[in-house]
This record gives structure tokens, sequence and C-alpha cells, in this order.
């Protein structure tokens, strides 16, 4: 498994529900060349970021982010998967 940082700028929030009714976040990210989102969640969220997003998401628009990803091959090793293991609001 390998770990990547990269720093992006959230340029738009949109708030989901999971199968479960647990609310989690798209997060469109800007300053790269094809749309890159990430999905925040309760478990890869500061608690005060969490709060932020539940209480007044538009805040974070426009702020600088660094997200650690970890990457992991599928099954066949025919691609990669990216799961979001942190997001912290610099």
């Amino acid at each position: 498994m390998n770990q990547l940082q990269i720093k992006a700028t959230i340029s738009d929030i949109e708030p989901k529900l999971d199968k479960n009714s647990n609310t989690f976040y798209k997060l469109s990210l800007s300053g790269f060349p094809n749309p890159l989102y990430a999905f925040a969640t309760d478990y890869n969220l500061a608690a005060s970021t969490l709060l932020l997003l539940h209480e007044s998401p538009e805040k974070l628009v426009g702020k600088l982010v660094l997200i650690t990803y970890e990457q992991t091959t599928n099954k066949e090793n025919s691609g990669y998967f990216r799961k979001l293991k942190a997001l912290e609001i610099l």
C-alpha cells in the first residue's frame, strides 16, 4: 500500500446520504486538469472540520486542504483504488 498527499482547493461541497442515512460530503477539488473529488466522512476528518461541515460548509469553499490517500490495487491488480485517510484544512 502506498500513501500519497495532495494539496487542493475546495471548489464545492455537496452533502449526501449513504445507504444507512449517514451524512457524508462530496468535495470538488480544483487545481487539477481533470475533475478531482474526495468523499469526506466522520472517520477521515478531524472533529472540528466535521462540525464545520455540518454547521456551515460554505465556510470551507475556497480553503486549501491537504489530503492523504491510501492507494491500493484491486483484486485483479488491474487498477488502483484511493481511500481518503485524512483531510486537513491548511
